[in-house]
């Protein structure tokens, strides 16, 4: 009876480390997904609508995006040319 549990117990030490490290791994929620979804109340309609028309308005006041300038274009050449060696 002693030994069995013995084996018991250092199969238990063995495996608790295991198991934590399998479980600190993450993964899926073990809960049951709904498909319910929150009803909003008005104030919060309305805000979602403030924030929307807010970033709508700050997208439309950025700048168009320009054509990004290269320093050194003036220094190579524009054509693909091979250099050829005297070899």
């Amino acid at each position: 009876m002693k030994r069995l549990f013995r084996i018991a117990v250092a199969t238990a030490v063995i495996a608790t480390p295991t198991a934590g490290a399998a479980l600190a791994q993450g993964g899926p929620a073990l809960t049951i997904p709904t498909n319910e979804t929150r009803r909003l109340s008005p104030e919060e309609i309305e805000k979602r609508k403030q924030v929307d028309d807010a970033y709508q308005e700050a997208i439309k006041k950025t700048p168009a995006a320009q054509k990004s300038t290269d320093p050194w274009g003036n220094v190579r050449p524009s054509t693909d040319t091979k250099k050829t060696t005297g070899r």
